[in-house]
């Protein structure tokens, strides 16, 4: 069995991200057992409306183009959504405050970046540390905390990047 590298604080963040996202979406988030491999499943007059992960990154917004996601984590999250018929939401909190949301529904995983050997290879912690990633470009994500005068657009957010010069 893996060790489990999270730590109170990192489970602190989560939570105060998993209330924030209630808080603008009027949603109630209940979290899933860690055998999941999903945060939990939100709720909305008493239905589910999504299923849902949740991460926060440690740099700031628009450090990198894109957002790994582990592809464990997209099989099991589509997989409860496609049962529960809602789409798999992906939220991430970046250091410098903004939330973005990635709604897989909106998306085809078969178009997106993928990464045979990516997750975390620079300071492995353990072999298994290193698994088939999904690259989700910033652009779509559906961002929230960023001022009204902060156009996205602006920021270089929103914009796919042109199909000749994406690095796959």
């Amino acid at each position: 069995m893996r060790p489990i590298y999270e730590t109170s604080q990192d489970r602190l963040r989560q939570h105060q991200f998993l209330e924030e996202i209630e808080r603008e979406t009027h949603w109630k988030i209940t979290e899933a057992p860690r055998s999941y491999h999903v945060e939990g499943f939100a709720q909305a007059n008493g239905k589910a409306v999504a299923v849902i992960e949740v991460k926060n990154r440690m740099h700031n917004h628009g450090t990198y183009k894109t957002v790994i996601l582990a592809m464990l984590k997209v099989r099991v999250g589509m997989a409860f959504a496609g049962m529960l018929g809602v789409p798999f939401i992906f939220c991430v909190k970046w250091k410098d405050g903004p939330w973005g949301m990635f709604n897989f529904d909106e998306h085809d995983v078969r178009d997106l970046r993928i990464d045979f050997e990516g997750g975390r290879t620079v300071d492995k912690r353990d072999p298994a540390d290193v698994e088939p990633v999904f690259h989700l470009p910033l652009y779509g994500f559906k961002m929230h905390g960023i001022k009204q005068q902060e156009k996205p657009e602006a920021l270089g957010y929103c914009q796919p990047e042109p199909e000749n010069e994406l690095p796959f």
